[in-house]
C-alpha cells in the first residue's frame, strides 16, 4: 500500500458490496460527503461474490472483482474497508 498521493487523495479498496458497501460507494461516487472528504476519497477496487448484480457495476465494471486479494494486494490501495456481513465472512474462508 502507498502513502497518500500528492493531492491528498486516499485510495480505497472495499471488501464487500452489500447494503453498507453500496451506501459507501454511492456516497463517494456522488460526492455526498462533507467538505474536503468530497475530493479526498477514491474507490479503486471492490471485491464482491456477484459483481454483475451490483448497482454501480454497469458504470464502473473495472472496479469490481470476485477475488479479495485483488483488493488487499492492489498497489494503489491506501485503505481497505471491510464491509462484509455474515455471508461475506464465509466468502473469505481460507483467505
Amino acid at each position: 500500500m502507498n502513502s497518500l498521493g500528492k493531492m491528498g487523495v486516499a485510495k480505497i479498496g472495499m471488501l464487500g458490496s452489500g447494503s453498507v458497501g453500496e451506501t459507501v460507494q454511492e456516497l463517494v461516487f456522488n460526492g455526498d460527503l462533507p467538505g474536503k472528504l468530497r475530493t479526498a476519497l477514491e474507490i479503486v477496487k471492490i471485491s464482491t461474490p456477484h459483481p454483475r448484480k451490483k448497482k454501480l457495476y454497469r458504470k464502473y465494471p473495472g472496479l469490481f472483482t470476485t477475488h479479495p486479494e485483488e483488493v488487499t494486494d492492489h498497489p494503489e490501495v491506501d485503505i481497505v474497508l471491510e464491509v462484509l456481513g455474515s455471508q461475506g465472512e464465509r466468502d473469505l474462508d481460507g483467505f
